[in-house]
């Protein structure tokens, strides 16, 4: 090797280290080698190498050239030695040297003097040994070079051109036309970060990995031929395959074109195909002919019982199910594609089994209009009344059909229904799962018990040890009942989800659009379930806190910016969480109240447990948080009936919380936050300041529309302005009953005679009966309820059901449209809901077997029924209990005018009882009057006073028999204004309270005042004075919008201030209401 001046590099191709020499000063000295390289092996070891003195220099390393390459600033470089690369900063090797993994490397040193110029000799070196080079170089090695060098400008267009493609995708994006592309890139760059396209081998059953790809077909063919294949179970019989076809003696009808053509109209649309590669779409083009092809096609396979082997056939598509190893088959789903017209001769069968077939009530599994949220609200519904009673409760999971209606209270009887289904599922093939089974043992009584061999739960010979916790359709179960872990289940959720969306923290996406994917994508999937919890304050801030936290780096700020919370929420227009999930809360509250009474869900509302309540304050049920959010926005039950009106109630107390106006975000600025609405409300301190006030435009925004029975416009406008309040005031004012439905002057004879002269609006019995609501011609509960019953009996007589579409959904739709033109004449009564309801129900279980005919024949009766034994026959033997109370020498007070409590006393006055009435009666209807000429025509000796005399009298009386509206399931009664003073004086007094009320009115609805649903009458009725109604004490002040006139027409009367309930079932205490509508719903007497 040739030697120069400056550093040496001694390099042995056999030795597997290199040493670099450095001097640290201008004397000749020897340098070995440093102790931090490798030692080499025997032999080959080496040895000292002297420096010369020489002028001080600088080394430095620059990147390798291939093999053969010539680069001008080489000292030297050898084509035997250029087969790795080295870089390295900075100007100065260090004076010991290093190792280095490669066996050859090539190392390139400059040599510069201190403030000079190279030298001729150095320059000449280099001209030499480019020369060398150059002669050395092979054409193959030229050619390789020329061939990198166009794949590197190759790479450099593609480069480029993905740059501009960027570009122009960015600005897209930015449109409106691209604004959905965003789910799209979404999806790719998360497909991308699993990386699991490259995942091209798989493992065999026992844990050896495959890499051919023959074997990797005939892997995954053998795997799903194992799953979908039939398996012969333990004990079963295996029946013989017979090539001829099976032979059946029943009557079938043929499939005719009708049910073909519908079916195809059923089937999507750009759907992957099958083997035989024919899309639905090419029968769709085919039309008539299509479907005269196919419908003889589908006879012969009906008729011979045979199916095409080619149908057999199917594509299997694995799918990852995102968790264990990807080379593991047992981690994916096969995904089978079959024939497009295998799929549409499945349907026709399908639709001719569905009419033969009826479905239990507590299938979820593939059943239209169930959801897994209901299966949720099942269970967490099931366990907070368990927990409240403190009472025990075993579940376990087997991931089949549920059945709610029984629940074990024991081990024992848990371990006998597993049993059964061991039996059952494994004699047929199904074989349960044990390390899938999971059981949750819930222990909320006043006592552990033991968790013993003899208290165990065992499937066969295992026996199932209790989890602290189980996953149930997503949604985390614990045994405490609690829901702190799904809260923190979801909020990690949440931000899996916001980690593997890949497009959040792209600052080149436009902030309206991360928001639009943040509320697609992101919020759904924390806020799963959380409809069914009875969340706290401290839970709902902790997701709250998660939120906003995601909102701040979605816009790429952290909290030290110091930027307001309402300035991220305005620039990504998102709302807020909490708001949203008292909105979800809401609307699925709203769904379970429209539910039949038969579904599962409202069963289990009326489920009874036994026990004792634990003492000290109760834990936070669903119900208790629903109360909550409902006494926020002013809402009641009977507002869920409307489903786009109860829809439009609950978003408009959500209305105003996303500012529509935000400001520029500005780094190292804070910026002012727009004003949000609270959620609860309590106003801070701080909120009382004139400029934080909300403008007049943005608060009449958040008032909900009041709901207008007449159409006089003064008194709209009216309303308006005592709903929206002058500026000074929108602190200070309370008002109550906005929410309630206003009443108005004049008539709406413009609008009803539009809908009388409008086809298949109103039917013209019902337009009567509203004529007569409005007028005020009928009142009392059940003379309006007969008269709405009558009403659609006729004009279910005279219906007929449209082509194409079915009888129970239609009538039901009609009966919809006639209950809304019913409350737009006068708001109903809860019995009058009931009934309805009953209505409803029935149509809805009307066998699809039936003709038309007979199933208006069946409502018809059912109505009749309804009206004669429900109401007519349910007086009468409320009579003849109530007639037993009464006694000689009796002082009975009655209040207002009831028909039930008229027949209890014409009935004791024809038995010769000898007893003296007092009438209590108050303005402005005084009903008591028309009673009180009733009474006295019979010869009944009766005293007439008005309500505020009631205290006086009450000291003479002996009983007291008041009527209801309606029985609440409390025990409240809801009944004429008044009633609940005339009981509260009674109760005072001593004196018995006995309520009249037939058993259709008692109602599941809890309420415990009058604010929450009421019906407000003419309010001009109160200021007028009886003998003097021409003369109107309040004329000079009725348009001032600080008087607020309220005749309310109902009231609510607490279960303590009433001894008896007398029903057509029976005498009952108020505390026995709840155990009636629970045992006699099942015979659909509640509704």
């Amino acid at each position: 090797m040739e030697h120069r001046r400056g550093p040496r590099a001694v390099i042995d191709p056999k030795v597997r280290h290199v040493g670099f020499f450095t001097p640290p000063d201008h004397r000749s000295q020897s340098v070995p080698l440093s102790s931090a390289t490798s030692s080499p092996p025997t032999g080959n070891t080496l040895s000292p190498v002297m420096i010369p003195p020489a002028r001080p220099i600088q080394t430095r390393l620059v990147d390798a050239v291939p093999v053969g390459s010539y680069n001008p600033c080489c000292e030297f470089a050898s084509s035997e030695f250029f087969e790795g690369r080295v870089r390295r900063s900075g100007n100065s090797l260090p004076a010991g040297g290093f190792a280095l993994p490669k066996p050859t490397v090539s190392v390139v040193t400059n040599l510069t003097e201190k403030g000079g110029e190279q030298s001729g000799e150095c320059q000449d070196g280099l001209g030499a040994k480019s020369k060398s080079l150059k002669e050395k170089t092979s054409k193959a090695e030229r050619r390789a070079l020329q061939e990198a060098q166009r794949a590197a400008k190759a790479a450099a267009k593609v480069a480029q051109a993905k740059g501009k493609a960027y570009e122009d995708l960015y600005k897209k994006l930015d449109s409106k036309e691209g604004a959905n592309d965003i789910y799209r890139i979404a999806k790719a760059r998360e497909r991308k970060r699993r990386d699991l396209g490259n995942i091209r081998y798989i493992k065999d059953e026992e844990g050896r990995t495959i890499m051919i790809e023959e074997d990797i077909r005939k892997r995954w063919g053998e795997y799903f031929s194992y799953l979908f294949n039939e398996r012969i179970a333990e004990g079963s019989v295996e029946v013989e395959n017979s090539s001829q076809p099976l032979q059946f003696d029943c009557y079938y009808s043929r499939i005719n074109q009708g049910g073909v053509r519908a079916a195809l109209q059923k089937m999507g649309r750009n759907k992957d195909v099958g083997p035989d590669q024919i899309p639905i779409e090419a029968w769709r083009y085919l039309g008539d002919e299509g479907v005269k092809w196919l419908t003889c096609l589908f006879n012969k396979i009906f008729s011979s019982a045979k199916m095409p082997d080619e149908w057999r056939l199917s594509e299997v598509i694995p799918i990852y199910k995102n968790k264990g190893d990807a080379q593991v088959c047992s981690n994916y789903r096969g995904i089978k594609l079959l024939g497009h017209t295998m799929k549409l001769w499945e349907r026709v069968i399908e639709r001719r089994l569905r009419r033969e077939t009826r479905v239990s009530e507590n299938q979820f599994g593939f059943m239209p209009g169930r959801s897994t949220t209901e299966a949720i609200h099942l269970l967490r519904n099931l366990m907070e009344k368990y927990r409240e009673r403190q009472r025990d409760l075993h579940m376990a999971f087997l991931d089949l059909e549920k059945a709610y209606n029984s629940v074990p209270q024991s081990a024992d009887a848990l371990n006998m229904r597993l049993e059964s289904w061991r039996k059952a599922l494994e004699d047929k093939g199904l074989r349960v799962s044990r390390d899938k089974t999971e059981y949750l043992r819930c222990d909320f009584g006043r006592y552990e018990a033991a968790h013993g061999e003899e208290g165990s739960v065992r499937i066969g010979d295992q026996i199932l040890q209790p989890k602290e916790s189980f996953r149930y359709l997503g949604s985390v179960i614990h045994r405490s009942g609690r829901i702190d872990e799904d809260v923190t289940h979801r909020i990690r959720t949440g931000w899996m989800r916001w980690r593997a969306a890949g497009v959040l923290c792209d600052k080149r996406v436009p902030l309206k659009l991360k928001g639009k994917f943040y509320r697609v994508a992101i919020r759904p999937a924390m806020l799963y379930g959380s409809e069914c919890w009875p969340i706290t304050k401290a839970q709902a801030n902790r997701v709250e806190v998660a939120e906003l936290r995601m909102l701040r780096w979605t816009c790429g700020k952290t909290m030290l910016d110091m930027i307001p919370n309402g300035v991220f929420r305005a620039e990504l227009e998102v709302e807020s969480i909490i708001r949203k999930m008292r909105e979800g809360r809401l609307r699925w509250f709203g769904h379970v109240k429209r539910r039949p009474q038969t579904a599962s869900v409202r069963r289990v509302e009326a489920l009874f447990v036994d026990g004792l309540r634990r003492k000290g304050r109760p834990k936070l049920r669903w119900e208790d948080r629903l109360k909550q959010d409902m006494k926020e926005l002013l809402l009641s039950e009977d507002m869920t009936s409307d489903r786009n009106a109860w829809r439009d109630r609950i978003t408009e107390g959500n209305a105003g919380s996303v500012p529509t106006n935000s400001a520029n975000m500005k780094t190292g600025k804070p910026s002012k936050a727009p004003a949000q609405k609270k959620d609860n409300a309590s106003v801070a301190a701080s909120e009382k300041r004139g400029g934080d006030r909300p403008t007049d435009k943005d608060r009449k925004k958040d008032v909900p529309h009041p709901r207008m029975q007449f159409d006089d416009t003064t008194r709209v406008e009216k309303a308006k302005k005592r709903a929206v309040v002058k500026q000074t005031e929108v602190r200070n004012r309370v008002e109550l009953f906005r929410h309630l439905p206003q009443y108005e002057h004049g008539t709406r004879l413009p609008d009803l005679e539009k809908k009388f002269f409008r086809l298949n609006s109103v039917h013209p019995a019902v337009y009567k009966v509203g004529l007569r609501y409005l007028a005020g011609d009928i009142s009392g509960g059940n003379a309006r309820c007969i008269a709405m019953l009558q009403a659609f009996q006729e004009s279910i007589m005279e219906y007929s059901t449209p082509p194409e579409k079915a009888l129970n959904r239609d009538l039901t739709a009609k009966i919809n449209s006639y209950v809304s033109f019913l409350i737009e004449c006068r708001p109903l009564s809860i019995s009058m809901g009931n009934a309805i309801k009953f209505v409803k129900t029935r149509i809805a279980n009307l066998p699809l077997t039936l003709s038309e005919s007979e199933a208006k024949a069946n409502l018809l009766s059912e109505i009749n029924h309804f009206i004669n034994e429900k109401i007519i026959l349910a007086d009468k033997v409320i009579v003849r209990h109530a007639v037993t109370k009464v006694r000689d020498g009796d002082v009975l007070l009655t209040y207002g005018s009831s028909s039930a409590v008229e027949m209890i006393l014409l009935h004791a006055h024809e038995l010769n009882k000898q007893f003296r009435v007092v009438i209590v009666d108050s303005r402005p209807k005084l009903e008591g009057r028309l009673l009180l000429r009733r009474l006295v025509g019979k010869g009944i000796s009766c005293t007439y006073v008005n309500i505020n005399a009631v205290s006086y009298v009450m000291h003479e009386v002996t009983l007291v028999f008041l009527g209801a509206s309606s029985v609440l399931a409390n025990g409240t009664v809801y009944s004429r204004v008044g009633t609940a003073c005339v009981a509260m004086v009674a109760n005072a007094c001593g004196i018995p309270v006995i309520v009249c009320c037939e058993a259709y009115k008692f109602h599941e609805r809890v309420q415990l005042d009058s604010i929450c649903c009421n019906e407000l009458g003419d309010p001009d009725a109160i200021s007028k004075v009886h003998g003097r109604e021409e003369i109107n004490y309040f004329k000079d002040i009725t348009d001032n919008e600080n008087l607020q006139l309220l005749n309310l027409m109902y009231d609510a009367t607490p279960s303590d201030y009433v001894s008896m309930i007398i029903t057509d079932y029976g005498m009952i205490p108020p505390t026995s209401v709840p155990v009636i509508v629970r045992e006699f719903r099942k015979e659909q007497i509640w509704i």
